[in-house]
């Protein structure tokens, strides 16, 4: 009887041991699963927000290629723009060169004509001023040259 009672309690002791393995190998079992369920998730949530981001980032390179193309645009017809300006610039230059030549030759004209007419007036004698006040030999010299409020000369090309 004590040799099958001593059976017993060996064989409650082995079966206690492996119920307590079995209940370990359980929880640990339990806690994977718990664990695998996190990560499951967490897999889940990570795709979610690099599926967000991805498409954040596709939004802002077509916008980015859209504010390169305008860009792009923008300066050949700023560029286009200035060629056209300068075009227009050389073209006003040549026509004020041209107007300053013909000022120049006008003025150079009406100077001789002056000076003719008074070199005639003075071999033909004149008859001094008219009316008074008027030009004849006596304001001759007077009248070829500038007054103080001429600046005298030739009009000069203001330099750029």
């Amino acid at each position: 009887n004590d040799n099958n009672n001593h059976t017993t309690n060996i064989y409650e002791r082995l079966v206690s041991e492996e119920v307590k393995e079995l209940k370990e190998y359980t929880r640990l079992v339990e806690h994977q699963s718990r664990r695998l369920v996190d990560l499951d998730s967490i897999h889940r949530d990570l795709e979610r927000r690099l599926e967000i981001e991805h498409s954040k980032t596709q939004r802002l390179e077509r916008a980015l290629q859209r504010n390169e193309t305008s860009w792009k645009a923008r300066c050949e017809l700023l560029g286009r723009e200035k060629a056209e300006a300068e075009k227009r610039v050389d073209e006003e230059k040549v026509k004020v060169d041209k107007l300053m030549e013909m000022v120049n030759r006008l003025q150079t004209e009406i100077h001789t004509l002056i000076r003719n007419k008074f070199s005639h007036e003075n071999v033909h004698g004149g008859g001094g001023t008219i009316g008074g006040g008027g030009i004849g030999p006596s304001s001759s010299v007077s009248a070829l040259r500038p007054s103080a409020s001429y600046g005298g000369g030739d009009i000069k090309r203001v330099p750029r």
